[in-house]
């Protein structure tokens, strides 16, 4: 996790399992409840960018996940 000079905050990993192997860039945009996510797949080129509002659990209209 890092601040870029405008004071986003960017945190960054690595995702790997059986069907995918990506570099997930997610940034939170200061001053705002708006983020973006670049997917770098390790195998092809087709990187994936997404924008959107971060919204608490209770205004999100879809939520998927699981209970251990």
């Amino acid at each position: 996790m890092k601040k870029d000079k405008k004071g986003s905050i960017i945190y960054s990993f690595l995702v790997q399992g059986v069907s995918i192997s990506a570099q997930v860039s997610l940034t939170l945009h200061q001053g705002s409840n708006n983020v973006s996510a670049n997917i770098s797949p390790s195998f092809h080129s087709n990187t994936l960018t997404m924008t959107g509002e971060l919204v608490t659990q209770e205004k999100a209209r879809v939520f998927e996940g699981f209970k251990r």
